[in-house]
């Protein structure tokens, strides 16, 4: 990764700490795998991501106090406002990242943009959201805590939506997922792996299991057991 990439992206978060609306957010995406080192603190666990996609999603409902001007928060770093497909989903653009914010699609019937008043954006729903959500872990980086998703229910999300994206991000995906399940393996953890495996919906499990069956890899197939679904 670029320094300059890093450097930008701990601008950012710490602008939004300032702001005192980033406890009010989880990161999601490919950033979590370089944070998730702080969490596992081993010397066998070794992050890489290629990605300029800086993910970060908002609970429903948003927690946020006084209005925060994000655009100009984030304009004083070099962002401009754009706006992403047919229905205008702002996100923030700079050369060496870009800056997205996201909300669980709950099956509301829409895909239109979901406002968020205080912050001055909307969010975009994405399906899957929620396993990202529902159990969240915080770690320091620097001057800030951010929140993630536990790596659990990271790993499982991604091997989840592998299946739904071009060849070469599927690949990444599956790729990401493995070197956290692996993490999670040897701190100990495959058994809340697969406590939050055998919580999901059937039909999710039997994505799962196909992006597992790709990657071919027997230890990670052994820590979910592969059951039949």
């Amino acid at each position: 990764m670029e320094k300059t990439q890093y450097e930008l992206c701990a601008s950012v978060l710490n602008r939004l700490d300032e702001a005192g609306v980033l406890s009010g957010m989880v990161i999601v995406g490919s950033w979590c795998v370089l944070f998730y080192e702080r969490y596992f603190n081993t010397p066998e666990y070794r992050a890489t991501i290629r990605t300029r996609d800086l993910d970060i999603a908002i609970p429903i409902p948003p927690c946020f106090g006084n209005k925060v001007d994000l655009a100009g928060k984030l304009g004083e770093l070099g962002f401009v406002v754009d706006f992403k497909g047919r229905d205008g989903y702002i996100r923030f653009l700079h050369p060496d990242l870009i800056v997205e914010f996201l909300v669980p699609d709950r099956g509301r019937g829409s895909n239109k943009p979901f406002d968020v008043p205080k912050l001055g954006i909307n969010a975009q729903p994405l399906r899957f959201l929620d396993l990202l959500l529902g159990d969240t872990i915080v770690v320091p980086f620097r001057s800030v805590n951010l929140r993630l998703p536990h790596p659990a229910n990271f790993a499982l999300h991604k091997m989840l939506i592998s299946g739904r994206r071009h060849s070469d991000k599927s690949e990444r995906d599956r790729e990401q997922a493995t070197a956290v399940m692996r993490a999670l393996q040897s701190t100990g953890q495959g058994a809340r792996l697969r406590g939050v495996f055998a919580a999901l919906p059937p039909k999710w499990k039997a994505q799962i299991i196909r992006a597992i069956e790709i990657i071919d890899d027997p230890v990670i197939a052994a820590m979910l057991a592969m059951p039949s679904v």
